[in-house]
C-alpha cells in the first residue's frame, strides 16, 4: 500500500463478523462469491465501497453441478469446534422415524461418535466430495450447525436446517434468513417434514438469496478485473 501497489482479495471461504481481519486491512479489489457476501462486507466494515467489491461467483462452482433428485434421507454433518453431546438429543429424535440418517464427517470426527453411530446403525459416508454424497445417498435433506455445507447444498436443490449448539459461528445464517434454526429437538420431526415438503419456487428464493440466480464462477469478469489492474 505505501509503495502504491494495488491489491486483489478472492472470497475462499464465507466470512462474518468473527473475521476481523478482512475489515480492517480491505483490498483494492476484493472478489466475492455473491451479492449476499458483498452486503454482509459493506454492512460490516466502512473501510469497503460499492465500488471495490465485486461479485464473480465461487470458483469450485461451474455447470458441471450434478442434478440430485431429492429423496427422504437426511445428511448429518460432521463438523469442528462442537460439542456433540448437544447435538445427539436431535439425531436421537429423528431414530426410528422413518428416516434414514446419513453421516458425513471430516476426517477423524466419526471417530469421537463411533460409538452412537454404531449403536444406530447410522451409515457414515464415505464419498470423495460433497455434491457426490448428496447424489450417491438420495439425500433431501443436510442438518448441522454451522458448516459452510449449509448454504452449498441449496446450489442442487437441497435444502438445509441447522441445529442450534453453543458454537454460534453460524449465527448469521439464520439470523440473516438464509436458513432457519432448529432450537428444540423436540421440534425437529415437524421442522424436518416442512423442508422435505417444500416447494421448488420455495428452494429457488432461498438459493437466489445466498448464490444469486448467475451463482457460477464468471472467469472472464475476472480476467477484465484482473486486467484494469
Amino acid at each position: 500500500r505505501e509503495l502504491n501497489i494495488k491489491t486483489i482479495g478472492y472470497m475462499h471461504g464465507r466470512f462474518n463478523e468473527y473475521h476481523l481481519g478482512i475489515f480492517e486491512f480491505p483490498f483494492d479489489k476484493y472478489l466475492v462469491w455473491s451479492s449476499y457476501f458483498k452486503n454482509k462486507l459493506l454492512n460490516l466494515s466502512d473501510k469497503y465501497k460499492e465500488d471495490n467489491i465485486e461479485v464473480v461467483g465461487h470458483s469450485r462452482i461451474n455447470k458441471k453441478l450434478p442434478l440430485v433428485k431429492r429423496g427422504k434421507c437426511i445428511l448429518w454433518l460432521g463438523e469442528s469446534n462442537i460439542e456433540y453431546k448437544e447435538i445427539i438429543p436431535f439425531i436421537k429424535s429423528i431414530v426410528g422415524s422413518g428416516y434414514n440418517i446419513v453421516f458425513r464427517g471430516k476426517p477423524g470426527n466419526e471417530n469421537n461418535l463411533s460409538l452412537f453411530l454404531a449403536e444406530n446403525k447410522l451409515k457414515i459416508d464415505k464419498s470423495n466430495d460433497y455434491f457426490s454424497s448428496l447424489q450417491n445417498n438420495n439425500i433431501g435433506l443436510v442438518v448441522g450447525t454451522h458448516s459452510t455445507a449449509l448454504m452449498e447444498s441449496w446450489l442442487v436443490a437441497i435444502p438445509s436446517l441447522a441445529l442450534k449448539s453453543s458454537y454460534d459461528y453460524g449465527s448469521h445464517l439464520w439470523e440473516d434468513g438464509l436458513i432457519e434454526l432448529c432450537v428444540d429437538e423436540n421440534d425437529l420431526i415437524e421442522s424436518i417434514n416442512k423442508h422435505l415438503n417444500m416447494q421448488d419456487n420455495e428452494i429457488l428464493n432461498i438459493k437466489t438469496n445466498i448464490w444469486n440466480s448467475k451463482m457460477y464462477f464468471d472467469k472472464e469478469k475476472v480476467k477484465n478485473i484482473l486486467t484494469e489492474i
